[in-house]
This record gives C-alpha cells, structure tokens and sequence, in this order.
C-alpha cells in the first residue's frame, strides 16, 4: 500500500450566489477556488496481471503468426475484388 495524493480546486459556489455583483467585473462573472488537498492509499498489486500480460505482448512477435494470417486473407479478398470489378 502507498501513500498518494493530489489537489483539486474547489469552487466556492455560495460566495457567488451570496453576492454576485461582488464577482462580476468588466462584464465576466468569476468564481473563486480553493484548493483541496485529498490523501489516499493505492494498492499497485492489481497492477501485477495486467503487467505480465503487457510484457508477453511487448516481447512478442511482431506482428503475432495470427496477424499475418490475417493479413494474408485480407490482400487475398482484395485482389479478389479487385479482379471482379475489372
């Protein structure tokens, strides 16, 4: 488990409907922000499977038999097509 973080800026909303006029200037409306720390834990382990599968398609052939294979078919199907419209 690790420790990670980030900061959101919040808007501030009810300033802007408590008093609008006070937020409008040279005809823009502007909201405030505040920013917002969030603290959480992430668990990388869920990361594992997904990471072997990464690195056995990284390390394959490329491209994979079954994609030649495919691509075979496909300039097959279009010299056909081809041959038909002649």
């Amino acid at each position: 488990m690790t420790k990670a973080g980030l900061f959101y800026w919040e808007v501030q909303r009810a300033e802007v409907i408590d008093d609008p006029s006070d937020h409008y200037d040279k005809g823009k409306v502007w909201v405030p922000f505040v920013p917002k720390p969030l603290e959480f834990d992430v668990d990388f382990a869920f990361l594992d499977p997904l990471l072997k599968v990464a690195m056995k398609l990284w390390k394959s052939d490329s491209p994979a038999p079954w994609q030649r294979r495919m691509q075979g078919l496909h300039q097959d199907q279009c010299a056909l097509r081809a041959r038909q419209h002649d």
